[in-house]
């Protein structure tokens, strides 16, 4: 092992991992070496759907440092902390990597597009796709390791993207049912994580040759898999956070020697990331840019690859409620707390759950495991809203809403009940008049919190 500084502690580096790099960098191998001394590259992505860049900036008291491939977001100091503010949990942003947000913008996703992310926990690549898809879009979120659903959950849940589907499922199953389907697949592959070491220190002691050549195999059956997905003439999106060529540019090569008729489609600029493959492909360094490190390569599908087996409205429909009709503790709820209504042909009851399915895809019953945006559950006979609901609303849009003080936003969302007068129900509670954070119920007077675990304040931090 070698001995590298970074975050001004000693920290073991693979001596393997450095020879090949050194090998394939050159010249270049000190100044990679430097920088994974270096302080973590960290970023800010904003939510456009809440509010745009330059006002969550100013919100927040920063100066924009521009990331240069991603439009809508800034570099952060190394020293701030921003996962428990307000206005984080409000879902006004995503903290990202910035290397990471280059593979969606090269997907150039249009509004009204379907786009698949087949690896997508814990969200980032799948919060920015939901922002590219307009009203009329559809995103679903796919992630097989159902312990990494959690955070997945809750950043979708506070990004307040309605058109937005989430599965659980092996890709066989999924190549099944949804063949051809999607104009846009992202493949955010699991990988031997060498561009983490600065920022993951234990992912050094986990790294191995063997792990790289194990990562590899499986990158080129998830690749293979996720093809079969595309639309005709569609996109797939392959990137990894690896310096490994056996799980990057080999993969890619691979592939198209696999594919007849696939091809790499022109990945747009990013200023200091290295073009390879014939200048189709990027490669990010973390001495050549403020990152940690990516691959990112666009397949296109040939025209005529795959037929759309999937029709919406085809799957197995689930029950709303006698006969049909919506159940009637959600429209009692809808009728007294909501100014806006939802198509009842859309709205679909499992088990104590409902969701508003997406207008464009009404998926097969057994395919996903959230099929649209959550309204809620009824609890005995009760409907209790869900948070991914106040999420996804604006102030006007609830018959009640409260714009509470900062004193009073930080004591709601630790979870202690505040006073504020009005009619008893269901309550809409907002920060500055316009950004959600989550529902209350008001009796006698008082405002009580009813946020998820993952909504609510750890502490301040800033």
């Amino acid at each position: 092992m070698s001995r590298q500084r970074s975050h001004g502690t000693l920290a073991e580096l693979p001596t393997a991992f450095l020879a090949r790099q050194r090998a394939a960098l050159g010249g270049e191998a000190d100044a990679f070496e430097r920088a994974l001394a270096d302080p973590v590259a960290r970023a800010l992505r904003a939510n456009e759907r809440k509010a745009g860049l330059a006002e969550i900036t100013e919100r927040l008291g920063l100066a924009v440092d521009p990331v240069p491939w991603c439009p809508v977001a800034t570099y952060l100091p190394a020293d701030l902390r921003l996962g428990d503010t307000a206005e984080h949990r409000a879902g006004l942003f995503y903290l990202q990597e910035p290397s990471s947000m280059a593979v969606v913008e090269a997907l150039r996703i249009e509004p009204g597009h379907r786009v698949l992310d087949v690896a997508a926990a814990p969200g980032g690549k799948a919060t920015h796709a939901a922002a590219r898809l307009g009203a009329d879009g559809f995103l679903l979120v796919n992630e097989v390791v159902r312990t990494r659903l959690g955070p997945l959950l809750a950043n979708l849940d506070a990004w307040g993207y309605p058109n937005t589907a989430v599965a659980s499922t092996p890709m066989p199953r999924l190549e099944r049912a949804l063949a051809g389907w999607f104009d846009r697949v992202i493949v955010d592959a699991p990988c031997s994580g060498e561009a983490l070491f600065r920022r993951q220190p234990a992912s050094r002691a986990q790294w191995s040759e063997a792990a790289v050549a194990g990562a590899a195999r499986r990158q080129g059956k998830l690749l293979a898999s996720a093809a079969e997905l595309v639309a005709a003439g569609g996109l797939l999106g392959y990137s990894t956070c690896t310096f490994a060529a056996a799980e990057n540019e080999e993969q890619v090569e691979a592939f198209l020697a696999g594919h007849p008729g696939w091809e790499l489609a022109d990945p747009g600029a990013a200023p200091g990331a290295v073009p390879v493959l014939g200048g189709r492909a990027l490669r990010f360094y973390p001495h050549r840019c403020r990152c940690e490190g990516q691959f990112v390569a666009i397949l296109r599908a040939p025209v005529g690859a795959h037929d759309h087996r999937f029709a919406a409205g085809g799957g197995a429909r689930e029950r709303v409620g006698a006969a049909g009709r919506p159940n009637q503790a959600w429209t009692e709820f809808a009728r007294q707390a909501l100014r806006i209504g939802f198509d009842a042909a859309r709205i679909r009851l499992r088990g104590q759950a409902f969701y508003l399915l997406p207008p464009s895809a009404d998926l097969p019953s057994d395919l996903a495991l959230r099929p649209g945006l959550p309204l809620g559950a009824l609890v005995g006979r009760t409907f209790r809203p869900a948070h991914a609901l106040a999420m996804a609303l604006r102030p006007q849009d609830a018959s009640a809403a409260e714009a509470l003080t900062d004193d009073e936003l930080a004591a709601f969302r630790s979870g202690r009940p505040v006073p504020r007068p009005g009619p008893p129900g269901w309550v809409l509670v907002t920060m500055a008049g316009r950004w959600p954070v989550g529902w209350a119920r008001r009796s006698a007077d008082v405002l009580s919190p009813r946020l998820p675990g993952h909504a609510r304040s750890r502490g301040a931090e800033r």
